[in-house]
């Protein structure tokens, strides 16, 4: 798209790039469009992609970066819990294996947290606190939560103005409630499919040197660059391929031909869902003198 004022052309020779309409309105699509002039991707570095060496990376195999301007977590199943799913945080690096400062105008999620339950308003875990830079806490007002509802899949979304470039992703998983954290995941860019795999459950208490004392929460890496210095550095929590077993069921005119066992199961009964609130505020103890 090319923009005029007064006659004179302010937009840049090759134009600005305009983001497709996502089809649903499951986030705030408004784009914003800066007039200030920023290298095009051509224009930036990059690095070059050379084989792993490292044993213990073989079993990944990294693809191209992956460049766009939205991009989808399909969070596909929990840990557990029929109800609820959630996740501390998320870290997006840019090309060169810097960190992207996200903002809460950046993120967004579908359902958009358990304040779209009845009953439920103010609960401060919203999608806004997957960026706040708080991820490894017990604490659940640095944290996001949303239901598992009926025929609905959950979806994070983190949106830029403009296509950027990842060379990895971080993610730490939800570790208020371990069964709530994301089990199966998925990783779309403008729509096309570029990973999916399992993050490890948050184990029940990691406990530090000191009984009392927990340890730092392990975060997951999905990797998108073979430069040797950021995969040095991450290897040990990258999610590598798990032979997990796998459940499959075939319908025929929606009726179910032949399933899994463990895919026989009752639907949720959602009259049972169990009430869960974390306001903002939380109420200090009396004090008596």
């Amino acid at each position: 798209m090319h923009v005029s004022l007064d006659g004179r052309c302010v937009s840049p020779p090759e134009g600005f790039l305009i983001r497709k309409g996502p089809g649903n309105c499951f986030f705030n699509f408004a784009q914003e469009i800066s007039f200030i002039r920023t290298k095009t991707l051509n224009e930036r570095r990059t690095d070059l992609v050379l084989p792993l060496s490292d044993e213990s990376m073989e079993e990944y195999e990294v693809i191209q970066k992956p460049c766009g301007f939205i991009y989808q977590l399909q969070l596909l199943s929990s840990w557990g819990d029929p109800y609820y799913l959630g996740l501390n945080g998320i870290e997006f690096y840019d090309a060169d294996g810097s960190k992207i400062d996200l903002r809460g105008n950046n993120v967004a999620a579908y359902p958009d947290s358990v304040n779209v339950l009845e009953g439920i308003e103010n609960d401060v875990r919203t999608p806004d606190k997957l960026v706040d830079g708080v991820n490894d806490s017990q604490d659940g007002r640095h944290m996001w939560l949303a239901p598992i509802l009926p025929n609905i899949l959950n979806r994070v979304y983190i949106i830029f103005d403009s296509p950027v470039e990842l060379s990895m992703v971080k993610i730490w998983n939800y570790s208020k409630m371990p069964s709530r954290g994301v089990k199966d995941i998925a990783m779309l860019v403008d729509d096309l499919l570029v990973y999916n795999g399992t993050l490890d459950m948050v184990p029940a208490r990691a406990t530090g040197i000191l009984p009392t004392v927990s340890g730092p929460q392990r975060y997951h890496t999905i990797l998108f660059t073979n430069n040797k210095a950021i995969v040095q550095e991450i290897k040990h929590t990258v999610i590598k391929n798990q032979a997990l077993e796998q459940e499959v069921q075939l319908t025929n005119d929606h009726k179910v031909v032949t399933a899994n066992k463990k895919c026989l199961t009752k639907p949720v009964d959602q009259a049972l869902r169990p009430t869960t609130s974390v306001p903002a505020h939380q109420r200090k103890p009396n004090r008596h003198r």
